[in-house]
C-alpha cells in the first residue's frame, strides 16, 4: 500500500466506526492495539490507502460498441481515479461527511471523479470514468479538447493542496449525473459538442452522434483520392477541383472532415461539398457546423431531402426533385437550383460529383431493439434503421440513383458504411453478377473491417451502363480487407 497526503478523501474515521464503545469489550482487542500502535508512532494525521475503483468491462451493442473518442483523448498514461480511504487517527479535525450534504467531501478533483464514476457505476453506465471525467470539463467550463492530466493539474492549487469545488458548481455536476445516470442520456448531447477527425461539431439530439468508427470511412476516402492523384499541381497550386455529396449527413461529420483534410492538405485547391439529410435538426447543425470551420455555402451546401424515403424516382427525376436539386446544388445552384451553367440540362451535365459518401441508416430490424439505451432512446431511428429485414433499402436506393449523380467516367465511387452482415451480402450477389455475366452497373469492388475487425465499409465503383445477363462465367469479385 502507499500513502498520499493529497489523496481521495471519503472521510471514514476508525475512531468514529463505534462511538461510545469500550475497546476493552471482547472483540475490540485487535482494534484497541492497533490503535495503540498508531497513537505510539504518532499517526495522529490522516494516512490514505489506495482501493483501486473497480470498472466492469462495458457491453456494447454491435452496432455502436464504445464512447466516441475525442482526437484529444484522454491519456492512457495518466492514473485513473482512485477511491482512497482516510484513516483517521485520534485527530478531532478529520474532515468527516456531511449528513446533509450528497456531494463527496472535501470536493477535490479526484474525490469527485471518484464518486461521480460510482454514482454512474449504480445506474449500469457504461464507460463511467469517462463519461465522469467529460462531464466535469464541461460543468467547469474548460476547453472540451482538455486532456485528462490537465484536469487533474487544473485541481491542484500548490503542490500538496487541492482545489475544493465550489457546491453550487457540484450541483449543476450532480444534474448532469443524474442525466446521465437515470435517463442515460448520451455524454455528447450533455456537452453539446464533440470531436470528429480533427474537426469540433456541435450535436443536438436526435442526430445521430459521430462514431469513431466513420473517421475509419473518412481515412478510406482520403487514401483512394490521394492515390488518384487528387494534388496534381502540388500543394501551391492545388490538385483537380473535387465536389461530392455526402448522403444522410447529420451534424456534417463526414463531409466536413474530409473539407477540413482536404484544404489542409491543399489550400489553394477548389473543393465543394452538397450535404443532404431529411432532419431539420440535421439541416441547423451542419450548416452551424459548416460556417464554424469557416466554409461558405458555395463550399458546403446543405440540402433537405432523403433518397429512397420521401420521394419516388419520378419525382425525383423531375425539375424540381431531388436529384435535380442535388445536381443545381452541385453547380452552385442552390436548392432551387437556377439558370445560367446552361440551364437544368447543362447544370445536370456540369453539376455531377466525383464521388458520394454515406452513413446511412443500415441496421437490420430486427436489431433495433438490442441497441443500447443511449441508441435506442435518444438517437432519430430513421437515421438507424435501413429498412427492410436486412437494413440494405436506403444503401439500395443509393446505389440505383448513384449513376445519375456521379460523373459520366468509369471510376466514380461510392463509400459508404453499413450493417457487418453487408459486406459479406453484397461480395454474394456480385459473384453472381460475375457468373451470369453482367457487365456494368454499380459494382462492388471492395469491402473493408474496422479496427476492431468487424465488417463495416464498402466501396462501389461506376462501370458503365448496365447489360443484360451473357453467356459464361465472370471471373474474380469484390476484394476484401
Amino acid at each position: 500500500m502507499t500513502t498520499n497526503s493529497a489523496a481521495i478523501d471519503t472521510s471514514i474515521s476508525i475512531h468514529g466506526l463505534w462511538p461510545g464503545q469500550d475497546a476493552t469489550r471482547p472483540g475490540l482487542a485487535l482494534f484497541s492495539l492497533v490503535l495503540g500502535v498508531a497513537k505510539a508512532f504518532r499517526l495522529t494525521t490522516t494516512s490514505t490507502f489506495r482501493l483501486p475503483l473497480y470498472l466492469p468491462t462495458s457491453l456494447h451493442s454491435s452496432h455502436h460498441r464504445r464512447l466516441p473518442s475525442s482526437r484529444h483523448s484522454l491519456s492512457s498514461s495518466s492514473p485513473p481515479p482512485l477511491l482512497l480511504c482516510r484513516c483517521a487517527g485520534t485527530s478531532s479535525s478529520s474532515p468527516s461527511p456531511s449528513s446533509s450534504s450528497p456531494y463527496p467531501s472535501p470536493s477535490t478533483i479526484p474525490s469527485t471523479l471518484a464518486w461521480a464514476s460510482s454514482l454512474l457505476l449504480s445506474h449500469q453506465v457504461p464507460d463511467a470514468e469517462l463519461s465522469a471525467e467529460y462531464l466535469l470539463i464541461h460543468t467547469l467550463q474548460l476547453p472540451a479538447t482538455t486532456p485528462r492530466a490537465a484536469l487533474f493539474e487544473y485541481g491542484r492549487k500548490k503542490k500538496g493542496e487541492e482545489m475544493e469545488i465550489p457546491e453550487a458548481t457540484l450541483a449543476a455536476y450532480h444534474s448532469l449525473l443524474l442525466r446521465r445516470g437515470q435517463r442515460r442520456e448520451p455524454v455528447q448531447y450533455l456537452v453539446g459538442s464533440w470531436d470528429f477527425h480533427r474537426v469540433h461539431l456541435l450535436v443536438l439530439p436526435p442526430i445521430l452522434i459521430p462514431r469513431p468508427e466513420t473517421e475509419e470511412l473518412v481515412e478510406w476516402v482520403l487514401e483512394e483520392e490521394k492515390r488518384e492523384g487528387g494534388r496534381e499541381r502540388g500543394r501551391e497550386g492545388g490538385g483537380r477541383p473535387l465536389r461530392f455529396l455526402d448522403i444522410g449527413c447529420g451534424t456534417g461529420a463526414i463531409g466536413l472532415a474530409l473539407l477540413n483534410a482536404f484544404r489542409e492538405e491543399a489550400p489553394a485547391r477548389a473543393l465543394s461539398c452538397v450535404a443532404l439529410d431529411p432532419h431539420p435538426t440535421a439541416g441547423y447543425l451542419a450548416r452551424e457546423n459548416g460556417a464554424r470551420l469557416n466554409f461558405p455555402p458555395h463550399v458546403y451546401e446543405v440540402v433537405a431531402g432523403a433518397i429512397g424515403e420521401e420521394e419516388e424516382e419520378e419525382e425525383e427525376e423531375r425539375e424540381g426533385g431531388l436529384i435535380s436539386r442535388l445536381l443545381a446544388a452541385a453547380t452552385g445552384g442552390g436548392e432551387g437550383g437556377r439558370e445560367g451553367e446552361g440551364g437544368r440540362e447543362g447544370g445536370r451535365e456540369g453539376g455531377r460529383f466525383d464521388f458520394l459518401v454515406a452513413n446511412p441508416p443500415y441496421i437490420p430490424e430486427e436489431d433495433m431493439d438490442g441497441l443500447q439505451p443511449e441508441v435506442k432512446a435518444w438517437e432519430d431511428r430513421g437515421a438507424l434503421a435501413g429498412g427492410d429485414k436486412d437494413g440494405t433499402r436506403i444503401i439500395r436506393a443509393i446505389l440505383n440513383e448513384a449513376p445519375r449523380l456521379l460523373k459520366r467516367m468509369e471510376g466514380g465511387r461510392v463509400w459508404m458504411e453499413v450493417d457487418a452482415s453487408h459486406p459479406a451480402l453484397f461480395a454474394a450477389e456480385e459473384e453472381e453478377k460475375m457468373k451470369r455475366n453482367v457487365k456494368g452497373g454499380m459494382r462492388l469492388i471492395e469491402w473493408r473491417r474496422d479496427l476492431s475487425g468487424r465488417p463495416r465499409f464498402c466501396c462501389w465503383a461506376w462501370k458503365g451502363e448496365e447489360e443484360g445477363e451473357g453467356e459464361g462465367e465472370g471471373e474474380g469479385g469484390a476484394k476484401r480487407n
